[in-house]
């Protein structure tokens, strides 16, 4: 159960540090994304206290960060588990079936994440 919750562990540890490699040059994650409030020199500045471009789109931002990043979790886990079920078939159904729903949650996460952005690109 040690070694189980250790690679867990690892494997949260591991998912929050990603960066991505592009032809020539190492991108890092939070280069990606947009930076909410930041002005043209590019430098972070404070927050305005608009509610529509400003504390919504972060608030929004960490919580499917963390709803996508505890999918995963679960997902990696129950593939893990699946693996070395050992023969026990009650534990099989058991993660096979999480294995299913962190999949379709992960799905709809990201549909959600989409369109809610999306909506509040509009300009109405």
């Amino acid at each position: 159960m040690k070694k189980i919750f250790n690679t867990i562990i690892f494997l949260a540890a591991a998912a929050f540090n990603v960066s991505v490699v592009v032809a020539q040059s190492v991108v890092e994650s939070r280069d990606l994304l947009p930076q909410v409030g930041a002005n043209d020199a590019g430098s972070q500045v404070l927050p305005t206290g608009d509610l529509k471009y400003d504390i919504l789109p972060r608030v929004l931002r960490i919580f499917f960060a963390l709803s996508g990043a505890l999918t995963t979790v679960i997902f990696v886990y129950s593939g893990v588990m699946l693996v070395t079920h050992l023969g026990n078939e009650e534990v099989l159904t058991k993660f096979k079936k999480a294995l299913i729903f962190s999949g379709v949650g992960l799905g709809l996460i990201t549909t959600a994440y989409g369109i809610v952005f999306g909506i509040l690109k509009l300009n109405f």
